[in-house]
């Protein structure tokens, strides 16, 4: 028993097993590459995972791919922090930064028709923060929070 119990571990502690990513990060980092020449002036960040793109009052990040998890995550991290910003605004800012920056992963149409129905949860009212239900098998929330002294705004969509 404690052979067998020693081979798992060897297995699943291996570095290969830990390593292993289903989608392919080479083909991730190139589309990035590409991506980079659509956006004046952006960066890549995060072993180049992540592109970053000046944007009116901020930077916005990214994040398309993943390992877990197929996703799409667009952050805008402004330096105009509005503590006081209605659902209105912040929707609006979703619906932007999903149709600019989406490299349609994201159908806009789709989304506006979630906003526009409220076809949401919000866990917590006084805070912007909700899960929309947008297609049955994925998760899509949208958020805004304070990160380094930047009002950050964004959405994760996975499946």
């Amino acid at each position: 028993m404690k052979k067998y119990l020693a081979l798992i571990l060897v297995i699943f502690m291996s570095p290969s097993y830990a390593d292993d990513c289903p989608f392919d990060q080479d083909a991730r980092i190139k589309e990035n590459f590409e991506r980079q020449h659509k956006y004046k002036g952006s960066r890549l960040i995060e072993n180049n995972l992540v592109l970053v793109v000046p944007d009116k009052n901020g930077d916005v990040y990214i994040n398309i791919g993943g390992c877990s998890h197929y996703g799409v995550n667009v952050e805008y991290h402004r330096s105009d922090v509005n503590k006081d910003m209605t659902e209105n605004e912040f929707m609006k800012i979703i619906l932007y930064l999903a149709d600019k920056y989406s490299e349609e992963n994201i159908d806009t149409k789709q989304l506006k028709e979630v906003i526009n129905s409220q076809n949401w949860l919000q866990p917590d009212p006084s805070t912007l923060f909700y899960f929309f239900n947008y297609e049955e098998l994925n998760t899509f929330e949208v958020y805004e929070l304070m990160k380094d002294g930047r009002q950050v705004v964004g959405f994760n969509s996975y499946s």
